[in-house]
């Protein structure tokens, strides 16, 4: 892996004078850019921070050994009288032992970071990400921004880092689905990690931690928590259907009311066209026959072939949620 070449290190307030006092001769940032700036930003406010996040690397770079990057999502508002460059090494954050980490050259390549190649003009504000390489123990307490010149001033704002440790490892909780925004904050089943956000699959629902199809869940059928017996039940189409047995000569009707649902005239779990299957303690040969309707009554005795009989024994109804 490749490894940047600007010091991590710490650097004294001499050091970042000297820095910002750099004369930017041809090589400085021509471009004027900026978003109008918000008017009721205070001057103490002229660096907004949004988030601060440690990172475990940053496109393909890995930060020194027992390091980690920072990466710092912030709004700088040019409240000066003059444009002022967006290089990335003119931020610093200064660490809880009193030293000052100037950023990371990776800023230069990270996605969103701070176009060292443009100016901000005056009255304007410009969004980016700037990089810093720290200790994985540090705290972090502030962030300022330099501009350069014989006079330098700086911007400052107070800056608290979220920690990307969990079990002393070091995730990434915008897309780790064990760690989703968080230590220990696993994805639902099924689901995926989106910018630190748990997200389902198209065409399922979130329910509880499951990503759910409620079109065929048995957990989650037609709707969260719409549970379906296990063991007989199936969920087709958000509807639940499962079977009941009754040893007691009644209605399929009666039978799927008593259960807490409907009949199902169409035998949809019984796989057949009617709503049940009538058993007899005979074993002749077509004895056992199926109710036509759901208000059908099975007889007590039934003959089978060869005038063989037998006794009512048990009947399944087809029963829909």
């Amino acid at each position: 892996m490749q490894r940047s070449n600007f010091p991590s290190r710490p650097i004294g307030r001499l050091a970042l004078a000297a820095l910002a006092a750099l004369p930017f001769g041809c090589s400085s940032p021509t471009q004027s850019t900026g978003t109008p700036a918000d008017s009721g930003v205070p001057a103490s406010s002229a660096i907004e921070v949004k988030s601060s996040r440690q990172i475990p690397d940053a496109i393909g770079f890995h930060a020194p050994s027992g390091d980690l990057f920072v990466a710092v999502d912030l709004i700088l508002h040019n409240q000066t009288e003059a444009a002022i460059p967006l290089i990335p090494m003119l931020f610093s954050v200064t660490t809880t032992d009193g030293l000052q980490h100037v950023a990371a050259a990776e800023s230069l390549t990270y996605p969103g970071g701070c176009d060292a190649t443009a100016m901000l003009a005056v009255g304007r504000q410009y969004e980016c990400t700037v990089l810093f390489a720290l200790s994985a123990t540090a705290t972090t307490t502030m962030i300022s921004y330099m501009v350069p010149g014989l006079n330098p001033k700086t911007f400052s704002a107070p800056l608290t880092t979220t920690s990307c440790l969990c079990n002393r490892q070091c995730v990434d909780f915008q897309t780790d689905p064990m760690n989703c925004g968080g230590c220990g904050m696993a994805v639902p089943t099924g689901g995926a990690c989106t910018k630190g956000v748990p997200t389902c699959p198209m065409e399922t629902t979130l329910c509880g931690q499951v990503c759910a199809d409620l079109t065929s869940n048995l957990d989650n059928c037609g709707g969260c928590g719409k549970a379906c017996p296990h063991g007989t039940g199936q969920c087709n189409n958000g509807s639940c259907y499962y079977q009941v047995q009754t040893m007691t000569i009644e209605s399929c009707k009666t039978a799927c009311v008593d259960s807490g649902g409907t009949c199902d005239p169409n035998g949809t779990v019984l796989t057949i066209p009617h709503p049940a299957l009538v058993h007899y303690d005979a074993s002749c040969l077509n004895i056992d026959f199926y109710l036509p309707t759901c208000t059908d009554l099975p007889p007590a005795v039934n003959q089978g072939a060869g005038g063989c009989t037998g006794n009512f024994q048990i009947m399944w109804c087809a029963c829909k949620l």
